[in-house]
């Protein structure tokens, strides 16, 4: 979803307008540009020479973006492209946070993440929808496939992708992570560009809070599934 720029800018005063001027390399070009246009239309009057100067900088903004040299995983690289530093942009937990919170801890804390930054978008009635996703496929990692899960002695004991920890315990995870996996790539690949949108810029939030519940929540787990095992020693 686009941000209307030019609403946005007609509610700032001139001094918080002149930032954007100011600031040309931290914000987009359209931000810059419906800044100039409202302070236009407010009276201010720009020289050739102050247009040509800020036109230059966005052109070369633009130029050292493309020359940039690119990632090979091409996928990974999309998920980080629209967050912004413009201060006008919307707050939402990023497309990296999601897929990597999904892959380490499972479907429903991805979704959850992402339903929260529906809340402020005019999808917000497809919260359930997000958050059933994730919830289903946590179901159907948890109980479908049983035979992979956090324990120790004889049991399986895997992490992030599937790999176990060298301790010499027995180390597959693979079917269990894949699940992970797969619906780290699903939430952004088509939750995300549905209900958000692929193009909308976005400032990051915050990820301390995520991180303190995601670690009680994998202690949790691995506590759970520990305490089963120990019962049949």
């Amino acid at each position: 979803m686009d941000i209307d720029f030019k609403k946005l800018m007609s509610e700032m005063s001139d001094a918080e307008l002149d930032v954007y001027i100011n600031n040309i390399w931290k914000y987009t070009a359209e931000a810059v540009y419906a800044a100039i246009e409202e302070l236009e239309h407010r009276g201010r009057v720009f020289s050739d020479l102050q247009r040509s100067t800020i036109e230059h900088e966005l052109e070369r903004k633009a130029q050292e973006k493309e020359q940039e040299p690119e990632i090979k995983w091409e996928y990974y690289d999309s998920l980080s492209k629209d967050i912004v530093t413009d201060e006008s942009a919307p707050l939402y937990y990023s497309k990296v946070a999601i897929y990597w919170f999904t892959v380490l801890v499972n479907p429903a804390f991805g979704a959850i993440l992402l339903a929260i930054n529906l809340r402020s978008t005019e999808s917000k009635n497809r919260i359930p929808e997000v958050v059933s996703f994730g919830i289903i496929t946590t179901a159907v990692q948890l109980w479908l496939i049983p035979d992979f899960s956090f324990g120790f002695g004889s049991a399986d004991f895997a992490v992030g992708f599937g790999v176990g920890v060298d301790t010499g315990l027995k180390a597959d995870g693979f079917t269990f992570n894949f699940v992970n996996i797969l619906c780290a790539y699903l939430l952004p690949k088509i939750y995300w560009a549905r209900f958000i949108g692929n193009d909308t810029p976005y400032r990051t939030k915050s990820l301390l809070t995520p991180w303190l519940v995601a670690i009680v929540v994998i202690a949790i787990q691995v506590y759970l599934r520990y305490s089963i095992w120990w019962r049949f020693l």
